[in-house]
């Protein structure tokens, strides 16, 4: 989910927040604002991502042409 955040464009910082990493050091400190709305965001984007890969519609899946389904797999 980390990559597929990224590859969704989402900033550093509120991609580690909506995986559940905390803040440390002086930014825990004095930062206390939530990000809510910026990880709502992120959960939508990666929403509207992982429904494409559902669908087959991942651009990115073009380039795994090594993917062999378990059930195929012999």
């Amino acid at each position: 989910m980390r990559t597929g955040l990224s590859a969704c464009r989402v900033r550093l910082d509120i991609a580690e927040m909506t995986i559940g990493h905390v803040k440390s050091g002086i930014i825990a400190v004095y930062d206390h604002h939530s990000f809510d709305a910026e990880r709502q965001a992120a959960w939508e984007a990666w929403h509207a991502r992982l429904s494409r890969i559902v669908a087959g519609q991942d651009p990115d899946a073009a380039q795994a042409n090594n993917v062999v389904r378990l059930g195929d797999a012999k």
